[in-house]
């Protein structure tokens, strides 16, 4: 068995009270960086960023915290071995609407693109 090792980062966004927001996360494990006004959040000492500590989903409420009309932005990569690979963004817009990519979205997008060809997955 191998271990999963995984990054995740943010872009940069802007929000309604930084001491606030900073409150927000503190039971988290990530760094928070600001530049130009705007602040990003960095993988912790693991890399990942949890954003459910004691089975809270952080995501549901960050929006909250968001300026009007900005919009978190969420990536994740990591691996295990060359077995698996894992990609995923998430965009939070400050009303609260989400949005979610997977790198493996790209099986259906290919499979409505060519309907007859054969495809594998890219795993172990």
């Amino acid at each position: 068995m191998a271990n999963y090792y995984g990054t995740t980062r943010t872009n940069y966004f802007a929000v309604k009270d930084a001491n606030a927001f900073k409150d927000f996360l503190k039971d988290i494990d990530c760094e928070i960086v600001e530049r130009d006004g705007k602040f990003a959040i960095l993988g912790g000492s693991e890399g990942e960023i949890n954003f459910c500590p004691d089975e809270v989903d952080l995501l549901d409420t960050i929006h909250e915290h968001l300026q009007d009309g900005e919009v978190l932005v969420i990536q994740h990569v990591g691996a295990e071995k060359m077995r698996y690979l894992c990609a995923w963004s998430i965009a939070i817009h400050s009303s609260g609407e989400r949005e979610y990519l997977g790198i493996s979205d790209i099986y259906s997008v290919a499979q409505e693109l060519w309907p007859d060809a054969s495809i594998t997955e890219a795993t172990y």
